[in-house]
């Protein structure tokens, strides 16, 4: 018989944490044990600190990002925002089709956030160089392919915006 770990997110009600575990209980892996997602990842992060030492963890999936703060070994609050990878991903493309006049599919776009898009921050920015990525897209007007160069710094604004609305919530 197997046991099966399951990362259960933090921010679930309780409601919402026995309707997942029912889902997991129900594909018959075997015995489901439920842990904290945030306190897995801090761990497989070697995060964990038990002194009582506060860590956050930002955890960015495609649709939520999920920040829960972690003190001698437990989880103290966690917070779910409908705020994910997906809307980066989406201001890769708009920037490119608004700066660029070309269309990128959503593969490329993803591929173009990972390679060369970040976001601007004082720890980060000693390390941060400048990148281009040459990108072959489809120009919105005449439809035909359209290499392009694109830029990291062009990216900034837009995931600034997106960020910002992650900071008021």
């Amino acid at each position: 018989n197997n046991t099966v770990l399951v990362g259960v997110p933090d921010s679930l009600s309780p409601v919402e944490r026995a309707q997942f575990l029912k889902g997991i209980k129900s594909t018959h892996f075997g015995k489901v044990v439920p842990v904290s997602a945030g306190l897995a990842a801090a761990s497989n992060l070697n995060r964990l600190d038990t002194s009582g030492a506060p860590v956050c963890l930002v955890h960015i999936g495609g649709q939520t990002t999920q920040i829960s703060v972690l003190a001698g070994g437990e989880v103290i609050s966690s917070t779910k925002f409908q705020l994910g990878g997906m809307m980066f991903t989406e201001v890769v493309q708009e920037t490119i089709r608004n700066n660029e006049q070309c269309g990128v599919s959503w593969h490329l776009a993803e591929i173009i956030k990972k390679e060369i898009a970040y976001i601007d921050s004082p720890i980060l920015a000693r390390s941060l160089k400048q990148k281009k990525m040459s990108v072959q897209g489809k120009d919105i007007t005449s439809q035909l392919g359209k290499t392009v160069v694109v830029a990291s710094e062009h990216f900034l604004p837009g995931f600034e915006t997106v960020l910002s609305d992650l900071v008021i919530n």
